[in-house]
């Protein structure tokens, strides 16, 4: 992506309605190499980033609380997401199950609910990658804690602009957010990097898990 706005000063506000979809490419674009990542939408990037296109439209439509952004002149460059105790992803999605027929094949699956213009985008991923999702989803939701917690749902930044301190701007906001609401800051994440990162703002790994090959931690902040 070639950022028009480089020169523009950076700014932290909240995600507006109409940027939902430029939120979602953004963060596409910077996960789509991520471990768990290739290991749920498969080897082919172009794949990854349409399935992780639909998977974060699908999750910011449902965030009770209005992300985070970090925003250059017209650009969203930066993202954090943040659902209040009980209204996270992976809950909204255990407290559905269904089953879908999918090319001749019934796919069990565990599924938030979904807003009607992304079953296409969702149904064309396939069979495999939505059983991948589902068991993703199945086995981090075990995880959660039984405390009452906010979940990081998703913190990313533009690729070409990693390490210049955006994400610890947006997670220092993020932080600022969550120590006024009640619920331990909570989140997974499938890299050793990343672990580093989190620790920087006070989180802790209570565990990690091995999830289709990927290796998974699970990090909280408590009091």
């Amino acid at each position: 992506m070639n950022l028009s706005t480089d020169t523009a000063p950076m700014e932290l506000d909240v995600l507006k309605p109409s940027e939902l979809r430029q939120a979602a490419e953004m963060a596409a674009r910077a996960l789509r190499d991520n471990p768990v990542s290739i290991a749920v939408y498969g080897p082919r990037p172009n794949r990854r980033t349409r399935g992780l296109l639909t998977t974060f439209l699908w999750m910011l439509s449902l965030l009770r609380r209005q992300p985070i952004v970090a925003r250059r002149g017209e650009s969203i460059v930066g993202l954090a997401a943040i659902a209040p105790p009980d209204q996270c992803f992976l809950r909204q999605m255990a407290a559905k199950g269904r089953e879908l027929r999918i090319r001749g094949k019934e796919v069990g699956l565990t599924m938030a609910p979904l807003p009607p213009r992304l079953v296409l985008p969702l149904l064309r991923l396939g069979p495999r990658t939505l059983s991948r999702m589902s068991t993703w989803g199945e086995i981090v939701s075990r995880h959660d804690p039984s405390e009452a917690h906010q979940h990081v749902e998703l913190v990313a930044v533009e690729p070409e602009l990693q390490g210049k301190g955006i994400g610890s701007m947006l997670m220092g906001r993020a932080m600022s957010e969550m120590q006024q609401a009640d619920g331990m800051p909570y989140l997974e994440t499938d890299t050793m990097r990343n672990v580093s990162f989190y620790r920087r703002f006070g989180f802790e790994v209570l565990g990690d898990a091995q999830i289709l090959g990927a290796a998974t931690w699970f990090m909280g902040k408590p009091d």
